[in-house]
């Protein structure tokens, strides 16, 4: 193991070491200035919790998050703890698994170090939710790199390449359209050179967990309910107002008044208004063309930023004219032919991996998270190769010859990091907020007896962050007609009432008569805290 270390070049490990500083910088007082969010990785969680009690929902749930967040729940013993540490693995290993990808493809190392930075402070990092896409990149950011050292030997990078989307795709279950792909073309790269041993090895893996664990892609309504919730985003879009419902909780009555009907497959919704579903495609397609050029433009910036003098609208735009006249365009092309020569099959793996993407945010729709993608396996390593394979005029610099110093070169790049850095370990210093995670704690802390039956107006999953027994009722999700027919039906025995929710039951009698006089009900207002009231029955206290 020492051995292998001696023999990395030391280039690569100063980039590894400023990367890990900034990804110091990134997590630093993470805890005081990270609130806690309730999203659908607490859905994969309560997921890997269901296998403990045996309760397996399928490989197209992310079978190996679960695990992961079950494994360090099993460490913690506590959800927000678990929550804070796979926040921090999740922005952290998938930005050295992008350095390790840009140093395959002998990305320049300064290029490189530059590029992962500018990707961890990126919005499509820190801040966006959920983390399971960050998984998914993670693997596959790992195992392409991986499969680009092994260039040369095209069998067994195609046969890295499967067994790295063979994994991902028990995260997400696109990818396993990815990994029939890459498995075809090793059959038929195989049948041409007459071996077999491999293609042998990752289809045998692939059908063993097929067989114990499921296909990632099987015969459910998962495309179908995806499809169905963004159909009734774009149509909530078009047409504001018409409709005043979430699509996130009542996209199937959506549905049912944009077709005439409750939908029984993509299909159906094809044949009955094929209008609205091209005008859904092209939607996606007009939104993920705009908004990867807006991601795109963060990047940017941020590189502006590090030169904070006037006039910068002007002089970058002349300096650049300048640095255009000075490429050797002639030698420069040949640099990139020779690098596409050298990679081809690496990018038609690359290709094939992100197939299920392209298909998913055309055709469905490109959410945030779904961008991580393109810009993690696509743009930034392509912009990584542009710029490493630049080559420029023979130019004379005299005194400032210096200048084409490593040194020199290190110095600099050391300095602008500093520059980069330094502003953003101050920001994130400084205490932010947590009200939810704060709230949780209060909850955590009033100790109801038994189960405990919810209706709420906050979205958080209180089942997760406080206790196990306890089941949520979303006021939005369920829109009961009334307050107190919802409480006797679902024996609810909890209440949390907080402004929206207010709002939604204002209307009701039997709302108001709970508020007048909750012991009537056999309740008791035993907290109110951050504009919220708790009520809970008196069994209960």
């Amino acid at each position: 193991m020492l051995e292998r270390l001696k023999r990395i070049p030391k280039q690569d490990l100063l980039g590894l070491g400023i990367v890990l500083v900034g990804l110091i910088v990134l997590n630093y007082n993470l805890s005081d200035r990270l609130d806690v969010f309730s999203d659908d990785d607490d859905l994969y969680w309560g997921f890997a919790m269901d296998y403990l009690k045996g309760k397996y929902r399928g490989p197209d749930d992310a079978v190996i998050y679960c695990l992961w967040q079950l494994g360090i729940q099993m460490l913690t013993k506590d959800p927000i703890l678990t929550y804070y540490i796979n926040y921090v693995a999740m922005v952290s290993l998938p930005c050295i698994a992008l350095y390790a990808l840009l140093r395959s493809l002998r990305v320049n190392v300064w290029v490189s170090v530059w590029l992962v930075l500018l990707f961890m402070f990126s919005g499509l990092n820190f801040p966006l939710l959920p983390k399971l896409t960050h998984f998914t990149v993670l693997f596959l950011g790992a195992g392409l790199a991986i499969s680009n050292f092994a260039s040369g030997n095209l069998i067994k990078q195609l046969m890295i390449a499967g067994i790295t989307v063979w994994l991902a795709s028990y995260i997400r279950p696109e990818m396993y359209v990815a990994c029939g792909l890459i498995i075809l073309w090793l059959l038929y790269i195989s049948y041409r050179r007459k071996t077999y041993r491999q293609f042998a090895t990752l289809f045998s893996i692939v059908l063993v967990s097929a067989v114990l664990l499921g296909t990632p892609i099987r015969k459910n309504d998962r495309s179908f309910w995806t499809f169905k919730v963004y159909m009734a985003i774009n149509y909530l879009e078009w047409y504001p107002g018409q409709i005043n419902l979430s699509p996130w909780m009542h996209f199937n009555e959506i549905n049912e008044q944009i077709f005439g009907h409750r939908l029984v497959s993509i299909r159906d919704a094809i044949e009955t208004r094929p209008d609205l579903v091209v005008r859904h495609v092209q939607t996606n397609i007009v939104r993920l063309v705009r908004d990867s050029f807006q991601y795109a433009t963060e990047y940017v910036q941020m590189m502006l930023d590090l030169f904070p003098f006037p006039h910068k609208r002007y002089i970058f735009p002349l300096l650049g004219l300048l640095f255009l006249a000075m490429i050797d365009y002639r030698r420069y092309a040949s640099n990139l032919w020779e690098t596409a020569k050298r990679y081809k099959e690496f990018g038609v793996i690359l290709f094939l991996t992100l197939v299920p993407s392209i298909i998913t945010t055309t055709t469905m729709y490109p959410r945030p998270h779904y961008f991580l993608y393109h810009f993690y396996l696509l743009y930034i390593p392509l912009v990584g190769v542009l710029l490493s394979n630049l080559a420029f005029r023979r130019v004379s610099v005299g005194s400032l010859s210096f200048l084409r110093s490593r040194y020199t070169l290190a110095a600099v790049n050391l300095l602008f990091m500093v520059v980069f850095l330094t502003p953003r370990l101050m920001a994130n210093a400084q205490d932010e907020p947590t009200p939810k995670r704060d709230f949780m704690y209060q909850l955590q802390g009033l100790n109801l007896e038994g189960e405990v039956n919810l209706l709420g107006g906050d979205p958080i999953t209180y089942s997760r962050y406080i206790r196990e027994d306890w089941t949520f009722y979303f006021y939005d999700n369920e829109r009961p007609e009334s307050f107190q027919g919802f409480l006797r039906e679902n024996d609810i025995n909890a209440v949390i009432i907080n402004k929206p929710m207010h709002e939604y039951f204002k209307g009701d009698p039997s709302y108001q008569a709970f508020l007048a006089n909750p012991d009537q009900a056999g309740f008791a207002l035993i907290k109110e805290v951050d504009q919220r009231r708790i009520y809970a029955h008196r069994q209960k206290i």
